[in-house]
């Protein structure tokens, strides 16, 4: 009986361990990308634009969904005269759902959807008339159905 009981203490450490290893690493992780976010935008500002390319590499190998890092990293690259990566850039946040993105990449003579690869711009277009067809079809349906006679009991 004491036996089991210590097992039970034991296991319930190891676990209470992991959980709260887990937690940590999470918090690490977020804020290893804050610091390198914040450094990325120290070093471009003082125009140290290299660093600044390296700190977002940095904050890019901890998240990878967040827009704000892809706009400052198209803002590195046009300070550094390389505006195809900047638009590749843009781009990135754009799929991510940045309207900032898309309006600097309106700026750049380019839209969000323009440079994706044949297959994914087919799609998009697909999904997009598909998604309009819907609506229609959605609309049109309310109609008719605000527009039918209500049958009225005669008795």
């Amino acid at each position: 009986m004491f036996y089991k009981e210590m097992m039970k203490s034991i296991l319930t450490l190891i676990i209470s361990f992991l959980i709260a290893g887990g937690v940590f690493a999470q918090e690490k992780k977020r804020g290893a990308y804050e610091f390198h976010l914040e450094k990325a935008q120290e070093y471009y500002d003082q125009k140290f634009y290299e660093l600044a390319m390296e700190s977002v590499k940095g904050a890019l190998r901890t998240k990878r969904n967040d827009p704000n890092i892809y706009l400052l990293k198209a803002d590195i690259n046009l300070a550094l005269n390389k505006k195809q990566n900047a638009i590749s850039d843009l781009q990135k946040a754009s799929r991510i759902g940045s309207a900032e993105a898309d309006k600097r990449l309106v700026e750049l003579g380019s839209e969000p959807w323009r440079h994706l690869e044949e297959p994914e711009a087919k799609e998009l277009e697909n999904d997009l008339e598909e998604y309009l067809k819907k609506n229609e079809e959605t609309t049109s349906s309310k109609d008719k159905k605000d527009k039918k006679p209500k049958k009225t009991k005669t008795r």
